[in-house]
């Protein structure tokens, strides 16, 4: 008996040990797990420390990649050889990008939401955009209760005399966090007529240390359904058949080398723009689209983007001063798309525009 309680211990053991190799063994990452935080820093660099229950994004599944860049300092010595010696990874800096829906944060149409027209009730990807360069106003509701405030984004036409908003991410891959502080970006909205608008993030941030972590909890989810966009229009095209649109806001981020900096670098800075549009409709007559007397005249277009949903999600986009740089066409489903290639331009020097880029009620 006591040879077989032994037998049956060393049994148990054994079927321990393979349960925990098992497990150790299968102890990977899938790319449909991972949470993405983003907080606004209130000093450059400075780790916000974003809450899961706060500052999550809600970010497309297996699409969220981080890279690392680097300077690399090679070694040449004249040893009678071909080969390096060991050098150096200089200036680590680190890069993010995802997708995020455009969207409000409205939930049952009496809970305060974003058509109150106040900051306290921010959009979701509020700390990405002004990260990205964008100025934020607000416009508060004509009365408590009345949901018809909204916010509304544009790029900034006078450039910050300081380092401008930055965002500190934390990317929870799993079984591991990526930090990233300092971070600046651009973005390209996507347009699709019947679906959803979707934003493409790029973030150049100051490398952090990677370290082993699980996923934190509780979550808080903003349940909202992005609003199904069902109007895309041209001034130069009221009747055209617009199929998608998207617009890139082109900022230049440069990272800023300092002896006197941790690694070497002072941070992130936006140091330019230039800005993009694409637009692809059905090609029509010059008399209802006069697309190529707008591009021989250098004449610019008003673009104008809505959904009608209901307060709190809905979305628009309006920008003024589109021209055409190129025409080209394209073939979808047997008919003859036009493509225009547009850029952004001010109607005149240091002009403070009434863009709405973005606009979120």
């Amino acid at each position: 008996m006591h040879q077989k309680h032994s037998i049956l211990a060393l049994d148990l053991a054994l079927f321990s040990a393979l349960l925990l190799f098992i497990f150790l063994l299968g102890a990977m990452e899938l790319t449909r797990r991972g949470l993405l935080l983003a907080k606004l820093e209130t000093v450059y660099g400075l780790d916000a420390a974003p809450w899961a229950t706060a500052n999550n994004i809600a970010v497309a599944r297996a699409e969220v990649t981080f890279d690392v860049e680097s300077q690399s300092i090679d070694r040449e010595i004249a040893d009678a050889g071909f080969g390096r010696v060991v050098g150096l990874n200089a200036l680590p800096r680190a890069s993010l990008q995802f997708s995020a829906e455009l969207r409000g944060n409205r939930t049952d149409g009496v809970a305060a939401d974003i058509s109150s027209g106040s900051s306290v009730n921010a959009a979701e990807i509020d700390p990405l955009l002004r990260a990205c360069g964008m100025d934020v106003a607000y416009v508060l509701e004509s009365a408590p209760g009345a949901r018809n405030g909204h916010v509304y984004y544009r790029p900034f036409n006078i450039a910050p005399v300081d380092s401008g908003e930055s965002v500190t991410f934390y990317f929870y891959s799993g079984l591991k966090l990526y930090k990233m502080t300092g971070c600046k970006g651009d973005l390209t909205a996507r347009w699709v007529s019947g679906g959803f608008s979707v934003i493409d993030f790029t973030f150049h941030g100051l490398y952090q240390t990677p370290a082993d972590a699980d996923l934190p909890s509780p979550i808080s989810w903003t349940a909202t359904k992005p609003p199904q966009l069902t109007l895309i229009q041209l001034s130069s095209a009221p009747s055209g058949v617009i199929r998608d649109f998207e617009w890139r806001l082109g900022n230049q981020v440069e990272f800023r080398e300092s002896g006197s900096a941790a690694n070497a670098l002072q941070g992130f800075v936006i140091a330019g723009r230039d800005s993009k549009a694409r637009a692809e409709l059905e090609s029509l007559k010059e008399a209802d689209h006069p697309a190529w007397s707008d591009w021989r005249q250098t004449l610019s277009v008003e673009l104008s983007i809505s959904s009608p949903a209901l307060a709190g999600n809905r979305i628009k986009s309006s920008i003024f001063n589109l021209r055409s740089e190129r025409i080209g066409y394209e073939e979808r489903d047997g008919r003859r798309m036009q493509v225009l290639d547009l850029t952004v331009s001010n109607s005149a020097p240091g002009d403070l525009s009434s863009d709405e880029w973005i606009h979120i009620g």
